[in-house]
């Protein structure tokens, strides 16, 4: 929030990944979380979109639809080795940007991360509401 942007790269237990790969980290750790997996989670490297779109108001988004998203996005990743640009036909509106999403899991684990298990819903706003 402070710097209005992502970084390029976050270094995750000693190792630097791109953003791309970190989303793709906090969405994988957010299921296995879900579903009291402790396995360890492989960092593959990932591209980033090659569409962004944003379509969506402010509100709380329930638990299970953001693991939905997960699902989705981890199929997709898994598949083509690029990240999706956005979540389609949320509840919050139409397209929901990747940073949107990358940012919601940040905020579902450091709730999980102060007071576990999962919150059963979060607040989310559009990605150009955080930044600014």
């Amino acid at each position: 929030e402070t710097n209005h942007n992502l970084p390029n790269t976050v270094t995750v237990n000693g190792t630097n990944v791109n953003i791309y790969t970190f989303y793709y980290l906090l969405s994988t750790a957010v299921q296995n979380l879900n579903t009291k997996n402790n396995n360890p989670i492989d960092a593959i490297s990932f591209k980033g979109p090659q569409i962004q779109k944003e379509e969506i108001h402010s509100g709380n988004m329930q638990l299970t639809e953001l693991i939905h998203i997960a699902d989705v996005v981890k199929i997709y990743m898994d598949k083509t080795g690029i990240t999706p640009g956005y979540a389609y036909q949320t509840t919050l509106g139409t397209y929901m940007r990747w940073q949107t999403l990358l940012y919601t899991y940040c905020n579902l684990l450091n709730s999980y991360n102060n007071n576990p298990p999962l919150p059963p819903s979060i607040t989310v706003k559009p990605w150009s509401q955080t930044i600014n």
